[in-house]
């Protein structure tokens, strides 16, 4: 059995017996795309999560992990990573269906780009499929103006951590002009593309916490902050994922820090 095949049985035997999630609890799932076919499956996943979690804001599931005395409760918000079509056309209706919010973290030059920017964004920087389009900045306002919430997740998607300290901050801090521009509203959380600790260098830490009402990861761990906590940590999934592989990652337990 390959290395992949032995992960998936894993992750399906460990969603299928897993229990109930901690008592208490705020979980942040994040994800990329999802396509039509797979709409039936996310359909059921959000069914699931709904029955074990209420549903919250970002806004709200940020002021609750933040809250050193959070009123007891199982809770759990989304986000999107990039700004693809399907946010739009399929991710978002399911969502509201739902009765659930997320954030989505847009990269600005990929947002209304035209065909060579798309294909380069898609073939040598994120290595999605060639078929996958951006949204429009017309497509974001709309999302902003339904309730969702827009974050910044640089202009061009770099590793922020090979480019050096002055282009980062111009890749972070221009992306968020650029949305409360076309927005007219502030821009207040950012994620860091590739979201490992590898891909971000601490010396930006200090301008994204003060220009940033939250910073968050894509760093796996059962600390849910990171970074003396000036980080906030998501949880990997994806929304064609089978929905007991979604159920082992938003059941297992965490802690809010490393303890020290």
């Amino acid at each position: 059995m390959t290395w992949s095949a032995a992960r998936y049985v894993a992750l399906t035997v460990g969603g299928t017996t897993a229990l109930r999630p901690p008592r208490s609890t705020v979980r942040f799932l994040y994800g990329h795309t999802l396509e039509a076919k797979d709409c039936a499956r996310f359909r059921r996943t959000l069914r699931m999560l709904r029955n074990a979690f209420d549903f919250v804001s970002f806004q709200s599931a940020v002021t609750l992990l933040r809250d050193p005395s959070p009123p007891a409760g199982r809770y759990l918000t989304f986000s999107f990573d990039d700004g693809y079509l399907d946010h739009y056309e399929l991710i978002a209706p399911l969502l509201t269906e739902a009765g659930a919010s997320a954030c989505f973290f847009v990269t600005t030059g990929f947002i209304g780009c035209d065909d060579g920017y798309r294909e380069h964004f898609l073939r040598s920087v994120v290595r999605q499929p060639a078929t996958r389009r951006p949204m429009t900045w017309r497509m974001v306002k709309e999302l902003a103006d339904a309730g969702f919430e827009i974050g910044a997740h640089t202009v061009d998607h770099p590793n922020l951590a090979q480019i050096g300290i002055r282009e980062a901050e111009r890749q972070v801090i221009e992306s968020a002009v650029d949305i409360e521009r076309r927005l007219t509203s502030q821009c207040r959380w950012f994620a860091w593309p590739f979201g490992t600790a590898a891909h971000f260098p601490t010396a930006l830490l200090p301008e994204a916490t003060t220009r940033f009402d939250g910073v968050f990861s894509a760093i796996r761990s059962k600390c849910q902050l990171a970074y003396d906590g000036q980080v906030i940590n998501r949880d990997h999934f994806e929304p064609s994922w089978p929905t007991s592989h979604v159920r082992y990652f938003a059941f297992r337990r965490t802690v809010r820090a490393e303890s020290r």
